[in-house]
C-alpha cells in the first residue's frame, strides 16, 4: 500500500489494535482480582463503574449484587436506537443485554467481582452460559466492565503472591 490511502489504512489498523479495548492480560487481571475493602465501598465502586455505561436496575444490598437495565443491540453489537416515542423495535436477531454484578466473598474481608451477562434474543430464545451462538460482543462488554471496575478499585486490589 503506497500513498495517502496506504498510510491512513496502516495508521487506522495500528490505532485500532492499540485502542480498541482491554488486552487479554488486563481482562485476566480484572477478572481474577481479589479486593480487600468493606463490601459497601466495593459495591458502591462497582455501581459507579457500571453507571458510566449502563443504568442501574434492581439492587439487592443484602446479596451485594445489582442488575443493569437491559439494553437492545443488533446481533453485531451495535446499540439499537429508539424510534418515535422512544420505542425500540425488536427485530429478529436483536439481543437484549443486562449484567448481573455481584460481590463474591473470598475470605475474611475480601471479595471478587462476578459479572454475568443476562440475555434474550430473537424474540423467543435466550443464550445460556457457554452457548456457542452467543455473539462475541457480549463477552467483550462484560470484560470492559470488569476492567473498569478494576481500574476504579485498583487501590483495594489484594497483592498477588509471586509464582515460585
Amino acid at each position: 500500500m503506497n500513498g495517502w490511502f496506504g498510510q491512513t489504512a496502516s495508521a487506522l489498523v495500528i490505532a485500532c489494535a492499540v485502542g480498541c479495548g482491554p488486552s487479554v492480560s488486563e481482562v485476566k487481571t480484572a477478572r481474577d482480582t481479589t479486593y480487600r475493602a468493606p463490601s459497601a465501598a466495593l459495591f458502591e465502586l462497582a455501581q459507579h463503574a457500571a453507571e458510566e455505561e449502563y443504568k442501574i436496575g434492581e439492587v439487592d444490598l443484602a446479596g451485594s449484587r445489582f442488575l443493569t437495565v437491559p439494553r437492545m443491540y443488533t446481533r453485531e453489537g451495535t446499540l439499537e436506537t429508539p424510534g418515535a416515542g422512544g420505542v425500540i423495535l425488536m427485530r429478529p436477531g436483536s439481543v437484549e443485554l443486562a449484567f448481573m454484578v455481584e460481590l463474591v466473598p473470598a475470605g475474611e474481608g475480601a471479595f471478587t467481582v462476578r459479572i454475568t451477562p443476562k440475555t434474550d434474543w430473537g424474540l423467543t430464545e435466550s443464550y445460556a452460559p457457554g452457548d456457542l451462538r452467543t455473539p462475541g460482543f457480549i463477552g467483550g462488554r462484560a470484560d470492559a466492565l470488569a476492567v473498569r471496575i478494576y481500574d476504579l478499585g485498583r487501590a483495594y486490589a489484594a497483592p498477588v503472591a509471586p509464582r515460585p
